[in-house]
């Protein structure tokens, strides 16, 4: 695959998820204790905060670049 189509995947999957989320999830691990060599962690989610403006112009780059990369060259 060549670089912007793969460029162009990945905005367009960024964008649809911020929009659909409201934000970007992801999982975040924290030590809560810690005895010698045992520790207890706990995982919580929380989601990175994106503009729905924000979220369309990228999912909206992720389309141009695709396009872009599917034309063949004059």
């Amino acid at each position: 695959m060549k670089a912007k189509m793969i460029a162009g995947i990945v905005l367009i999957l960024l964008g649809a998820v911020a929009l659909f989320y409201h934000g970007i999830p992801y999982t975040k691990k924290e030590d809560v204790l810690k005895i010698g060599t045992m520790k207890a962690q706990v995982q919580t989610r929380e989601t990175y905060e994106v503009h729905p403006a924000i979220s369309g112009v990228v999912l909206a780059g992720g389309i141009v670049l695709l396009v872009a990369s599917l034309r063949k060259p004059s």
